[in-house]
């Protein structure tokens, strides 16, 4: 049995199920925000095999023996009972998460694959501190702050030729740091909110697929700052050379993940310049338009298939 921690209406799920169905792996798309009100569990440190999911709906329960595999696509927030008081609603809210996460942290502790690990899954949300992994272990990565303070913009800005900013957890696009932001009225901003300042990197812009050990490469045509923001950025297929694939896999390595898109630019002079390896990728747009067959490799993976 393998568990899909999402919701059906996320596309990384929906491109997802059709390959695992192509496999003839049994799953299950699993809510973590149904946990407790319609979702149960029990877990014990006595006898493991009263460690069981209690499903939604149909009355179905699962042993934790039963799961082979979790595809870690996404969490969501645990969501309260409306006539919950207010006061005690953070205690509540932290009862639930330590009870849900402990039960697949003991998962974790079995004979179980998780795509990706939990703690190196969410790891990926303290960028900094992984870009600073990944420099130690050799691998080059843009100059990064993280800051609220004016001083160290300003500072940042006049270290380097052109730069851009961008949230540290990231949901907000890109966007070039210029003069405009350096005036008073915008870095008084930065008691509000940190952000993270990177140096621009020219050069194309390259995403590498690591499932397991396969290594897929996709070239992103874009002229926007951010491609998110481009209806129109063309993704193409491409071999990538051994030196993409011996750096693919070491920052899977560094990283910890066993699923991982790893967003970089190449530089005119052939540089190799990373900057995240995503740990839960949405990989339809890629394997719709490059046509490489991301989500049969990754279901392969999740059934243990060689």
């Amino acid at each position: 049995m393998l568990i899909v921690l999402g919701d059906e209406t996320d596309l990384r799920v929906q491109g997802l199920c059709p390959a695992l169905h192509r496999q003839r792996l049994p799953y299950i798309v699993l809510n973590n925000a149904c946990f407790p009100y319609t979702l149960q569990l029990t877990q014990s440190i006595d006898d493991s095999g009263q460690d069981v999911l209690f499903l939604p709906g149909e009355g179905v329960s699962v042993p934790a023996d039963e799961i082979r595999a979790v595809y870690y696509c996404c969490q969501y927030p645990f969501v309260l009972r409306p006539d919950d008081p207010a006061e005690i609603g953070d205690t509540v809210y932290q009862n639930i998460n330590s009870a849900f996460w402990s039960f697949f942290y003991g998962l974790a502790e079995r004979d179980c694959l998780f795509v990706n690990p939990i703690k190196p899954a969410d790891h990926h949300n303290y960028k900094t501190d992984v870009l600073r992994c990944l420099k130690a272990a050799g691998v080059r990565v843009p100059a990064t702050t993280v800051t609220n303070r004016p001083e160290a913009v300003v500072a940042f800005y006049e270290q380097h030729a052109r730069c851009i900013f961008k949230p540290p957890w990231g949901q907000a696009f890109t966007e070039e740091l210029l003069p405009k932001h350096l005036k008073p009225d915008m870095l008084a901003r930065l008691a509000n909110s940190p952000t993270m300042l990177q140096e621009y990197v020219a050069g194309q812009e390259i995403r590498l697929y690591v499932i397991g050990e396969a290594v897929f490469g996709v070239r992103v045509i874009s002229d926007a700052l951010d491609i998110n923001e481009d209806a129109y950025t063309l993704r193409q297929a491409f071999e990538p050379d051994e030196a993409m694939v011996a750096l693919a896999r070491r920052v899977a390595q560094v990283t910890g993940l066993v699923f991982t898109a790893i967003d970089m630019r190449q530089t005119p002079d052939g540089e190799l310049v990373v900057f995240e390896a995503n740990s839960s990728p949405d990989f339809t747009a890629d394997e719709a338009q490059a046509g490489h067959p991301l989500s049969d490799c990754l279901a392969r993976l999740l059934a243990r298939v060689d």
